[in-house]
């Protein structure tokens, strides 16, 4: 299960459209438990574009239903809109993981007792390859092909795991979230090891193509260090039917 947790970050970090019309300055996400529907945290997102409207980062508060502050999220989209360089800290710092580049690739890094003991990786970017909330904008990039039936395979840089992991995307149906028409996808471990690890859900909006609703385990650890289940969903993204007077 712990393969698909890394994935979230990308999503949960990221569901603008990259258009600079309809560009986002603040996005803010709801995160549930998947199985109770408990209020578990909220996710608080601020983006930043250059002169060219392009995203070059972003910054992510995660919050407790008290409002208090349990988490943060640096990204730096400079050098890859897919594999961002990026940093998130939990819980007072004590869980970290992140990722930066280096002469010879992207280094990974992760700690569990707040940066006492630090374990590294170093990796080659090779092929398509996707990080923390790069992952959303490699979809948009892909969007048409993945609505055409094509399944789209990538690696996904996983610091928690110290490795890149094979995952497979592909559609898998269409439905409404509050009347609102949605596209989902499946997102996969694309190995055996799929076989025995519950895949990703990702609603988008069939019309701006941002991401509304996410299923699956979340990036954010609990004080104990047990990432969350859940269903996360972006309220301000819904677009509300349009009724006849």
């Amino acid at each position: 299960m712990r393969y698909l947790s890394l994935v979230t970050c990308l999503l949960l970090a990221t569901s603008l459209n990259l258009q600079a019309s309809e560009r986002l300055t603040t996005l803010r996400g709801e995160a549930y438990d998947l199985k109770t529907d408990t209020a578990l945290y909220t996710e608080h997102h601020q983006f930043e574009y250059d002169d060219n409207n392009t995203l070059v980062a972003a910054q992510v508060e995660y919050r407790s239903t008290d409002d208090e502050i349990i988490g943060r999220k640096t990204l730096d989209f400079r050098r890859s809109l897919s594999v961002p360089g990026y940093e998130t800290r939990l819980h007072d710092g004590r869980y970290i993981e992140g990722l930066r580049y280096t002469e010879d690739g992207v280094e990974i890094y992760r700690s569990r007792d707040g940066g006492e003991s630090m374990d590294t990786k170093t990796l080659k970017l090779d092929g398509l390859m996707a990080a923390d909330a790069g992952f959303n904008n490699l979809v948009h990039a892909r969007f048409d092909q993945l609505i055409e039936g094509d399944t789209v395979k990538f690696r996904f840089i996983a610091p928690n795991q110290q490795t890149s992991v094979r995952f497979k995307a592909e559609h898998v149906g269409e439905r409404s979230i509050e009347g609102m028409p949605v596209v989902d996808f499946k997102i996969a471990v694309a190995s055996l090891i799929g076989l025995f690890v519950d895949p990703l859900r990702l609603s988008y909006d069939a019309e701006t193509r941002r991401l509304i609703e996410y299923r699956g385990l979340s990036n954010v650890r609990s004080a104990d260090g047990e990432l969350y289940e859940v269903r996360i969903r972006y309220p301000a993204l819904i677009r509300k039917p349009e009724t006849s007077e």
